[in-house]
């Protein structure tokens, strides 16, 4: 500290002695206390003192401005004086506008000190608040909302109820005794107070005072202080008489202060505090942030307001600084000065809060010594201790997060500490925060703390756009402690699935020995009820654990170079459901898709590429995947091909897939041979035959819809189907248990060998044509040919979707004589389509290849064709019948040359007659035509005979 003078005071007589002054925060205002009752009053842009008549003959003690003074006006403040008088004094215009008492306390006790304070209200508007300090009382009045309510019917016996705190010896007279201090960041005030046992320390909520509206009762005034006991700073004993083991004392001045308080306090009443053995009281105090000055007749002495020790001791010789009289504080900067009866000095207080950390960390306040840490080296040792404070009372968690934030301790020594104590919840944490430390040094965003700079693109597409890149890359530490604490969550995992095993297997084991037992008694049901709860924070536990993995899997989601090892130990560990989530969030559905197949869940596997937003990813796994898939789920591969979002597919590049479901030839003659035999193996041949009709039936299905979205079909005659739309496979897609399947690796084979069948059939396989063939393959090997039969017989010459060729000799490859007809027909032979149908003697089938021709002499030529077939059958009603059929393209003497001899006619008879009969009607027309012809000719020969005569 030192010593700056100001300015000299000039000395008054003894009669006119000024005695008091005081003066407003915003020094406007000043009001001037004589020796003998007189009060002035003094403006800041006046020369002269006004006499305050008003006033005469009240000796005040103390005055609690209006923080709302104007220039003119003071508005009403509190005066406090030597008798005991609380008065309310306004003054305008230089003048006393009025002056009301409001409030006498008992036997004249004077008013040592006032303070006024507002708190906000709820609903909008302020409380006053106002602090009377008397000898040994402090009382505090709350407005409801103004102080004016409060003082119209107060008596005497009713300050009981704003008595705040109450302390055995009466304070000094010598200047103000209370002084208040605004809490950093709150809008509680500490309120000092300065008594004579020492100066007494609370906080004055005034956030808790607002809560209440200005309508409901008030609680008593120590309501309004902090519920933790007031602190009380003893005055020192002079140098010589100083007890030092009454500081020695580091555990905090309100601790040691209650044991100096002794056991003698009334529980009843904390608002009275014992005596205590302090110094001499001062004769000026004032409280900075840190300290508390206390001015003596010959010294300057500075306690800590942490410590309560003293830390400074500044003798004042009488000679050089003369008379002291107070120590005054500027409110606006805190500066601190002090006047003698010559000289105003400034005390310069420089570094108060240096030591303020290590005061706090003795007293174990480590929250409050890390905000006043200057340095790193200050910080890391106040970390260091709070964690050994935690592992003390083995808190090794909370150890483990605040050394997470220290560098001065080595990395594996923390490590190796954990371990050796079995902790390995601590070294987890340890590892998350120094984690998380890492990610927030790097810059990252507050979602995600780090990614790679293209975000999680293992996949082309839209797979990962929900992935917000960042900028900053993970360092080696963070993809190092990342994998580290993966380990640790699925090593906790294990510990707790094995422990729920054992718990689930012992509770068991008990339950089937009290049911052989004789009924539970109380004490047993208490027990099965602990076992379950016991059994329940387990389950919550692991369900915890669970959650706090996911959280970090999705936090390091972005970087590719650890997705391999992550694979790698939740495969290892057994934990596929993290597995799948960690790569549905990298956006690497291609590992969840193959996961899925090797564990044989095809229907899964469908799912999952129904959900993929990544298209020709999704596309790529369909084609690779689509003969597994179709084999082991037919109805489910169709409807997830059938659907809108799949319109887009190459619906060639699935044909080897369907043709796949044909079987082999010799495939095909085993299950004709196990269904020969019969007995169990021909019932096991059944159902696999059931499930070949299946994918068969599905695979007719896809390659219509298929076929009607190439050929932009809206008749569904066309197809061959009576109505309906493709796409809509009978039966149900619920999902079914599959049977075995080959492993992954069998997929690719799976696939050239139906790709080497797809090579065996010849013909043209591209564009839409090639599903019209695959189209007609499976319905010409189906048992029913009626299909086929109804998708021939819609088509039109010369339009045909499909390759007529390869058509025509797979049926007659796979004997469907009746399909073959119509496919001759379609290629023209009509010749060879009669000759076929003549073949499988159907006469129906026939005739529609005899009527295809658009030439009446072909059409002729066919069906006496026709004709000649029925004669050799001797069948000569169906050759009657087939000339009525023939639309006049036979008569009866077309096929009587194909009747042998030694047929019998009778049935014919009546169809000669008719024939005859026709003959003999046509010759009468026609004689009679050529008479009408003799008549015209004769009758134009006498006509040109008539014109020559001329």
């Amino acid at each position: 500290m030192e010593r700056l003078c100001v300015w000299r005071i000039t000395v008054f007589s003894d009669r006119l002695e000024i005695r008091r002054v005081f003066l407003d925060e915003k020094g406007m205002h000043c009001l001037v206390a004589m020796a003998n009752g007189d009060n002035y009053y003094v403006h800041y842009s006046s020369s002269q003192a006004r006499f305050l008549t008003r006033l005469q003959d009240h000796f005040v003690e103390s005055v609690a401005w209006n923080r709302n003074t104007t220039e003119s006006s003071t508005r009403d403040f509190i005066i406090g004086t030597r008798h005991g008088v609380l008065l309310e004094c306004l003054i305008e215009g230089g003048k006393d506008r009025h002056v009301r008492p409001l409030f006498e306390f008992p036997k004249r006790t004077p008013v040592l000190g006032v303070h006024v304070e507002t708190a906000p209200l709820p609903g909008g508007g302020h409380r006053q608040l106002l602090l009377v300090a008397i000898p040994r009382h402090l009382y505090l009045f709350v407005g409801n909302p103004t102080l004016s309510a409060v003082f119209q019917n107060l008596s005497s016996s009713d300050l009981k109820t704003f008595l705040a705190f109450e302390v055995p010896q009466e304070s000094p007279q010598a200047g103000p005794v209370l002084q208040l201090l605004k809490k950093k960041g709150s809008v509680d005030v500490l309120v000092f107070w300065t008594t004579g046992i020492g100066i007494v320390s609370s906080t004055l909520c005034l956030s808790s005072s607002s809560a209440d509206s200005a309508s409901s009762p008030l609680p008593p005034a120590r309501a309004f202080f902090s519920s933790e006991s007031p602190v009380v700073i003893s005055f020192p004993f002079p140098s010589l008489q100083e007890d030092t083991s009454f500081f020695g004392g580091s555990e905090g001045g309100a601790e040691s202060e209650r044991d100096r308080r002794g056991k003698g306090a009334r529980d009843d009443d904390d608002a009275l505090f014992p005596s205590s053995p302090g110094g001499p009281p001062p004769l000026s105090v004032t409280v900075t942030d840190f300290h508390v000055l206390l001015l003596y007749d010959d010294r300057l002495v500075a306690l800590s307001r942490i410590t309560h020790e003293k830390v400074v001791e500044l003798p004042l010789s009488g000679v050089k600084y003369g008379t002291v009289r107070r120590l005054l504080q500027d409110r606006f900067d805190q500066s601190v000065f002090l006047y003698t009866d010559a000289f105003v000095c400034q005390l310069v207080i420089s570094k108060e809060s240096a030591q303020a950390w290590r005061l706090y960390l003795q007293q174990g306040k480590f929250a409050v010594a890390l905000s006043h840490c200057a340095t790193a080296a200050q910080r890391e040792r106040v970390l260091v201790s709070q964690a050994t404070w935690h592992v003390g009372r083995g808190r090794f968690v909370e150890a483990a997060e605040l050394l997470a934030q220290t560098r001065s301790v080595p990395f594996e020594d923390i490590c190796l500490f954990f371990l050796a104590h079995s902790q390995p919840l601590a070294l987890r944490s340890f590892f998350l925060s120094r984690y998380k430390q890492l990610a927030n040094a790097v810059g990252a965003g507050p979602e995600m703390p780090f990614r790679t700079p293209g975000g999680a693109q293992p996949l082309n597409g839209e797979g990962a756009g929900h992935l917000r890149p960042s900028a900053a890359s993970p360092t080696p530490q963070q993809v190092m402690l990342f994998v580290w604490t993966v380990e640790l969550f699925l090593h906790e995992l294990a510990q707790l699935d094995s422990a729920l095993s054992c718990r689930l297997r012992r509770d068991r084991n008990l339950g089937r020995d009290e049911t052989s037992a004789a009924p539970a008694s109380e004490e047993e049901t208490r027990e099965e009820e602990e076992r379950e709860r016991a059994v329940e924070l387990l389950r919550k536990r692991q369900r915890e654990t669970e959650e706090e993995l996911r959280r970090l899997l999705a936090e390091f989601r972005g970087v590719d170079e650890v997705q391999a090892t992550v694979y790698t130990l939740l495969q290892a560990h057994g934990r596929f459901e993290h597995l799948h989530f960690f790569a549905e969030l990298c956006g690497d559905f291609e590992s969840v898709v193959i996961h899925y197949l090797t564990r044989q869940d095809y229907a899964t596997v469908i799912e999952k590429l129904a959900q993929m937003s990544d298209l020709p990813l999704r596309d790529a796994l369909l084609y690779r995947l689509a003969p597994l898939l179709f084999r082991h789920e037919p109805r489910a591969f169709t409807a997830l091909c059938c659907a809108p979002a799949f319109s887009h597919i190459d619906s060639a590049r699935l044909i080897p897939a369907l043709l796949h479901c044909r079987g082999t030839k010799q495939q095909k003659e085993n299950a004709e041979a196990e269904e020969e035999r019969g007995g169990e193996r021909g019932e096991k041949t059944g159902e696999k035959k059931t499930k070949g009709e299946e994918r068969r039936e599905c695979a007719i299905h896809l390659l219509t819809h298929f076929a009607r979205q190439a050929t932009n079909c809206r008749d569904a005659s066309v197809l061959g189907i009576s109505g309906g739309s493709p796409s809509e496979v009978p039966g149900s897609f619920a999902r079914r248990p599959t049977a075995a399947a080959p492993r992954l690796q069998n997929s690719q084979n799976a696939s050239f060998s139906t790709s080497q069948k797809g090579r065996e059939i010849q013909g043209s396989w591209k564009g839409s044509t090639g599903l019209w063939n695959a189209l007609i393959v499976l319905k010409a090997e189906s048992g029913d040919e009626e299909d086929l039969l109804r998708l021939l017989a819609a088509q039109k010459p010369g339009h045909l979707p499909f390759d007529p060729q390869f058509a025509l000799r797979f049926c007659l490859e796979n004997k469907r004589e009746r399909s073959a007809v119509l496919l001759y027909g379609l290629l023209g032979l009509h010749k060879e389509a009669v000759e076929k149908a003549l073949s499988t003697n159907d006469m129906t089938l026939g005739q529609h290849a005899a009527n295809a021709p658009t030439d009446p002499a072909q059409r002729q030529r066919l069906w006496l064709r026709l004709a000649q077939h029925a004669a050799v059958h001797e069948d000569v009603p169906a050759l009657v019948a087939l000339v009525r059929q023939s639309g006049n393209l036979l008569k009866i003497q077309d096929v009587l040359p194909y009747i042998s001899d030694s047929t019998v006619i009778d049935s014919l008879k009546e169809d000669i007659c008719a024939s005859l009969d026709a003959y003999e009607q046509r010759i009468a027309s026609r004689y009679q035509e050529m008479e009408t012809h003799k008549e015209a000719i004769s009758a134009l020969k006498e006509e040109l005979k008539t014109v020559n005569q001329r």
